[in-house]
């Protein structure tokens, strides 16, 4: 089973139950209530429970132990508490998504192409930490630094006329992580130990 189909299963469970106490913010109806959240997208949640938690992506739950599964799940829980969602049946949750859209289509208009492809280029072949991820949410206009937020943001401003995206483990599905002691320089590695993104060729 995919890690995105699993959770929305455990938040099935532990919220959406109680949705037959509400109703649709847009339109009142109390049938086919879904969440809608405001603050991050679903795959954006998961993507800062992994990155808070320090834990891997895989796509498959069977490469996660039972114990790395339950601390997921109770961390997501607890970023759906914290975060705003407004209570949607499915059809005013597709027209809101829909009018998303349109949203980021202006977004992306107002997106500065030049700087995007020119930070890139200086990423290509670097280790890729914290701060170039910050830096590159910005330049994309994009709420949060998730591998999965910025390469659709990637593929929404460029698609392929720009052949790179972000990967956080090599072609074996190995986490790069830094083991180097030292740099180039000779000074102590201030990341040693710690994992990193690459941009790479994107894979078929």
């Amino acid at each position: 089973m995919k890690l995105d189909t699993y959770l929305r299963s455990i938040v099935n469970k532990k919220i959406l139950r109680y949705l037959n106490l509400c109703k649709c913010e847009k339109c009142g109806s109390t049938n086919n209530l879904e969440i809608h959240h405001k603050d991050l997208h679903f795959f954006e949640m998961v993507d800062k429970t992994l990155n808070e938690l320090g834990i891997p992506y895989y796509q498959d739950i069977k490469l996660y132990t039972d114990s790395e599964l339950e601390n997921i799940s109770t961390y997501l829980l607890g970023l759906h508490m914290k975060n705003e969602y407004s209570i949607l049946c499915s059809n005013c949750h597709t027209l809101h998504h829909r009018e998303n859209v349109k949203r980021r289509n202006n977004k992306i208009d107002k997106i500065n192409i030049d700087s995007v492809l020119n930070f890139l280029h200086k990423l290509e072949g670097k280790f890729i930490y914290l701060e170039d991820r910050i830096i590159l949410s910005k330049l994309l206009n994009t709420r949060y630094a998730g591998i999965r937020s910025l390469n659709s943001m990637l593929d929404n401003v460029f698609g392929e006329e720009y052949p790179f995206r972000l990967y956080s483990k090599d072609k074996y599905g190995k986490s790069y992580h830094d083991r180097r002691r030292r740099l180039e320089d000779g000074n102590l590695n201030p990341n040693r130990d710690k994992t990193y993104w690459m941009l790479r060729e994107i894979e078929t």
